[in-house]
């Protein structure tokens, strides 16, 4: 996992030519909380796992290390069919998206 100074854990530094597609990303993420959410209710971890899977790879690609990071365990806690572990993780990303503050990335 990503390590931060305590000052960075919400800071997401993006590339200029993509500042544009991150409101949308960010978005898209926040409905997969809740997608991830409705999927524990319905008992359909097969569909959590998928969300989880493709929040790891594309989060490190918008310069979001910390929703890989957050994708990574909630694709392994869904595999583990952990429920209380889903539930802390959306909550842990809920809580990410909320806080999180985007600078353009210097070259």
């Amino acid at each position: 996992t990503a390590s931060f100074q305590p000052d960075e854990e919400f800071t997401a530094w993006v590339d200029e030519d993509i500042l544009d597609l991150v409101p949308d990303y960010l978005n898209d993420r926040r409905h997969d909380v809740q997608s991830i959410l409705d999927s524990i209710q319905a008992e359909n971890y097969a569909k959590a796992q998928t969300l989880g899977h493709n929040m790891k790879g594309s989060g490190s690609a918008y310069g979001f290390g910390e929703i890989s990071a957050i994708g990574k365990s909630i694709e392994n806690a869904a595999r583990q069919c952990d429920s209380p572990a889903l539930t802390l993780l959306c909550s842990q990303l809920d809580d990410y998206l909320h806080k999180v503050q985007v600078k353009i990335r210097q070259v």
